[in-house]
């Protein structure tokens, strides 16, 4: 078979590196300004959806207080009626409200979040690196949950439910990023 190990192909000549040089810089400098600009969209992506969290969080404590006013209703009527009981562990009820307490109680997980939250947008203006977003936003999806799951509160519950989708769609994108 005639030319199957040689070719015509001849090196382009000096004008022509010169002209495919130029379109070489040009598509990496496009490519620069587009990651730059898909950066910049991240980042507002991210800000927002993390402000849209702490948004939902402030909207969570009213809920909680009046979850935590009718808990301390029906605890005190409890407490009341096991009072007027003559069989009565003074010990035994005194560690049986610190555990009722403790286990709907959510301060803290709140308070966690909102540090979370402020570590989270801390780290990406410094230009943090994906994985260390990962792991806030985990965490963030951890304090999420915990309340979620102490709430007992059908009102509070749909706004977890908000915050949980709202963090997703910075996970998936975080997932992008790295």
């Amino acid at each position: 078979l005639p030319e199957v190990v040689s070719s015509d192909f001849s090196a382009p000549g000096e004008d022509e590196w010169v002209f495919i040089s130029g379109l070489l810089k040009e598509a990496l400098q496009m490519t620069d300004d587009y990651r730059v600009r898909e950066g910049n969209a991240q980042f507002k992506m991210f800000s927002q959806t993390i402000q849209e969290i702490l948004a939902q969080q402030k909207v969570l404590l009213p809920l909680v207080e009046a979850r935590n006013n009718r808990l301390r209703t029906r605890l005190e009527k409890g407490l009341n009626e096991l009072l007027s009981s003559e069989k009565l562990d003074q010990n035994r009820l005194e560690q049986e409200v610190i555990l009722y307490i403790e286990r709907w109680d959510i301060a803290e997980e709140l308070q966690r979040l909102q540090e979370n939250c402020s570590h989270f947008i801390t780290e990406m203006n410094e230009q943090s690196r994906g994985r260390t977003l990962g792991f806030i936003a985990q965490e963030m999806g951890r304090e999420i949950n915990t309340i979620g799951s102490k709430a007992n509160d059908a009102e509070i519950q749909k706004i977890v439910v908000s915050m949980k989708e709202l963090l997703e769609q910075v996970k998936e994108q975080l997932a992008n990023v790295l």
